[in-house]
């Protein structure tokens, strides 16, 4: 197993992998996708609930505020969000795994073609959307998901690069 990781092959099987569930929730309305039964079991005391309803802003052409949305569905878009953030984060890291591993040196360019590739694929997924009932594709969720493909790559980039002068 260790050889499959030190080879970059693990690491493009798990990118594959991340796309392929990306692809099927895309492919999911947004009632078979939605969590909202389960943070009302959760949060059923709703916490914080006087200082998220502060919180009120515009993302795409939709108000998001606990007024607007009601508690549940606000965090639920949070959720959301943070799901798109971390799910592009992963996605990035692992093309940027397998291709420094695969191909030795150039690890500057390897994190621009990570990145690249994740936000790419991102807009992709946004575009499958349209194809989706009751889903809408937002540019802002390319944002969100370049964002999470930048800030995985950065942070493998910059341990890579401290290990690497640790080494020297």
């Amino acid at each position: 197993m260790r050889k499959q990781f030190a080879n970059g092959n693990i690491w493009f099987i798990l990118a594959f992998l991340v796309m392929g569930l990306l692809f099927v929730s895309s492919s999911m309305t947004y009632a078979e996708q939605s969590q909202v039964s389960n943070i009302q079991e959760f949060l059923h005391n709703r916490p914080f609930e006087n200082l998220l309803s502060q919180i009120n802003f515009y993302y795409g052409n939709s108000q998001v505020s606990i007024e607007h949305l009601d508690y549940y569905k606000f965090v639920e878009f949070f959720l959301r969000k943070g799901a798109h953030f971390f799910s592009y984060f992963f996605l990035a890291i692992f093309w940027y795994m397998g291709l420094k591993n695969k191909f030795r040196g150039y690890y500057l360019l390897f994190a621009i073609l990570s990145i690249l590739a994740a936000a790419g694929f991102g807009g992709l997924d946004e575009a499958h959307q349209m194809f989706t009932p009751d889903r809408t594709p937002l540019f802002q969720d390319v944002l969100v998901n370049a964002s999470g493909a930048f800030v995985g790559v950065f942070l493998a980039f910059v341990i890579g690069g401290i290990k690497r002068m640790k080494q020297r």
